[in-house]
């Protein structure tokens, strides 16, 4: 267990609310403010300060600043390990259970990267990422499947696909998949 020195947590507190919003390399800030867990945070009475950090954990983290990804995947249980995933790393998360909800999130929510299964109800990834192409986005898209294929691969690939990773995947390549 750690023990948290809490006169020390608060100046990093102060130091980061004085630099909400600013580039993240001005930003001198530990890791404990973000790993810090919430009870103890309560009990401290600076929860109401790492709960309105923890919205600008980008900041605090050094990840992506606001960068929306749109996972579009049938399985509810893949959909939350990858929100759960990309949020603690940074990124504001868009889920849709399916092709018609994903291209009606993209309308309404604009991503800036979309993580999408290749086998999924109407239309399925292969048919989005085709509608999406021809309407000219081009924000990058990584297409996932448990039933891949080279065939598969290689025709996402020339359909504009960004990546293509076969189930199960290292959420870590995956990451950095995002990242690039």
């Amino acid at each position: 267990g750690y023990t948290y020195d809490f006169a020390v947590l608060e100046r990093y507190l102060d130091v980061a609310e004085r630099n909400m919003g600013k580039p993240k390399h001005v930003v001198l800030v530990a890791w404990e403010v973000y790993m810090l867990p919430t009870d103890r945070a309560e009990r401290a009475g600076l929860g109401h300060r790492v709960r309105r950090l923890a919205s600008d954990r980008a900041h605090i983290r050094g990840g992506p600043m606001n960068k929306r990804v749109l996972i579009a995947d049938d399985e509810k249980n893949m959909r939350w390990v990858l929100r759960q995933a990309l949020e603690a790393a940074g990124y504001d998360v868009i889920e849709a259970a399916d092709g018609a909800s994903a291209l009606q999130a993209i309308d309404d929510q604009s991503p800036d990267l979309m993580v999408i299964d290749h086998k999924m109800p109407a239309p399925d990834g292969m048919e989005v990422l085709r509608r999406l192409r021809a309407k000219g986005l081009g924000f990058p898209i990584i297409m996932l499947t448990a039933h891949g294929n080279v065939t598969s691969a290689v025709e996402a690939m020339k359909a504009g696909a960004s990546e293509y990773l076969t189930k199960p995947f290292d959420l870590d390549e995956l990451k950095l998949s995002i990242e690039k």
